[in-house]
């Protein structure tokens, strides 16, 4: 349930469709940055836990029956990571904004999805919803884009 200390996202709660275990923190950023442009400021994010997914792309399933499935979910799902966290390292590329939208001291997985929970738009509460906002006016020709982190 959403309360005050959780910042600007609405966590779910547990139910038929969510599961939420103590299995570490869950942390949502709001990130900007330009992969064209060499002229940055060195704002970074060390990767703090598991990198579920950002608000756009969704990771590769692995709920399939066959190894050569699983091998390509797997490849999938490395260069998604690669997308935020180049050469498996655990610092990000830069970023020109970073913003620790809200915190949750649980770790939340979709239970129809067999897959962690991700923060979207609709998951921020009317003030994340300004930020988000704001920093896309402020941002407006880069990527914008809201990632979630658990197990930390």
């Amino acid at each position: 349930m959403f309360s005050e200390d959780c910042g600007f996202v609405n966590f779910p709660d547990e139910g038929p469709n969510v599961f939420v275990s103590n299995a570490g923190r869950t942390l949502i950023y709001l990130v900007a940055f330009d992969k064209r442009s060499k002229i940055l400021p060195n704002i970074s994010i060390k990767l703090p836990g598991t990198f579920v997914s950002d608000d756009i792309l969704e990771r590769a399933d692995f709920s399939y029956d066959s190894q050569s499935s699983i091998n390509k979910a797997q490849m999938e799902n490395d260069f998604y990571d690669r997308e935020y966290f180049p050469d498996g390292e655990m610092m990000s590329i830069d970023m020109i904004t970073s913003i620790c939208l809200g915190w949750s001291n649980f770790t939340y997985e979709s239970i129809k999805r067999d897959k962690y929970w991700f923060a979207t738009f609709k998951d921020l509460t009317n003030k994340g919803r300004e930020l988000f906002y704001l920093i896309k006016k402020l941002h407006s020709d880069k990527e914008i884009r809201i990632l979630t982190f658990n197990n930390i």
